[in-house]
């Protein structure tokens, strides 16, 4: 009899986690969603208001009421031009509504720093070159990357960062970052419905973590970031919360 006793509050909070779970679901269609609004707090500092004044797809962004940003999309919600006030413009061209074929980079001054159009797709793996370096990325069906690698001009791999997923193919479950074949990074996720909480390590150490919570398309509602010195010393950086419309974009055919 005691030992059930003992059981009973184990079975009752495993019971609590999978009906959170069941409560919440990603939508299946592969949608992004239009920014209205972020307030970033950093702990002890100023906090910065982002807001999105939308005129069909183009989209003005006012960082504490002053202009700061402009961008253009394709109905997708993929961005074509990106350009700051006071630095550089961005401009890329797609296949598929979503994948990437070109990108061109301006500086303020109207000059072109980079014209890049050796992005080749084959299904969902696309491979580039920038500077002699070969990048490889392979994605799944909504766009999210499951391996990504850079290569050098003689195949030499130097860097790798690998990601895997809970079978909706959005709420990542861990995320590796190798460089020349030694593991650095490692973000390891916990997920309660639509609530998670990501434990960050270099070097095999804890040295931060993340609690957050995503909407039904993945795109974050809000999170804490924190610094840590180990599980029990973590000390808050920053919070941020964000609005979307997500009805704002068609779906992108996946």
């Amino acid at each position: 009899m005691k030992k059930i006793l003992l059981m009973l509050p184990l079975l009752f909070w495993l019971g609590c986690e999978d009906e959170s779970e069941e409560s919440f679901s990603l939508v299946d269609e592969w949608v992004r969603c239009a920014d209205l609004s972020t307030v970033l707090t950093p702990e002890g500092g100023t906090t910065s208001t982002y807001d999105y004044i939308w005129d069909g797809l183009s989209v003005d962004v006012y960082s504490n009421g002053s202009l700061y940003e402009s961008r253009l999309y394709n109905n997708y919600g993929m961005i074509l031009y990106m350009g700051y006030v006071e630095w550089n413009k961005y401009y890329y061209e797609y296949d598929d509504g979503w994948k990437m074929t070109r990108s061109i980079t301006i500086d303020a001054n109207g000059d072109t720093l980079d014209d890049n159009s050796t992005y080749t797709w084959d299904g969902l793996t696309l491979t580039s070159i920038s500077s002699g370096i070969s990048h490889t990325r392979i994605h799944n069906s909504y766009g999210r990357t499951l391996l990504s690698i850079r290569t050098d001009s003689t195949g030499q791999e130097l860097r790798r960062y690998e990601y895997t997923y809970k079978e909706d193919g959005r709420r990542m479950l861990d995320y590796k970052y190798y460089d020349d074949n030694e593991l650095i990074w490692t973000n390891i996720y916990k997920w309660d419905g639509n609530m998670y909480e990501i434990t960050e390590y270099t070097h095999g150490e804890m040295d931060g973590k993340t609690i957050g919570e995503i909407n039904e398309h993945y795109y974050i509602i809000k999170y804490e970031r924190y610094s840590c010195e180990d599980e029990d010393n973590c000390t808050l950086d920053y919070s941020r919360e964000s609005e979307y419309d997500c009805d704002y974009f068609d779906p992108i055919p996946n």
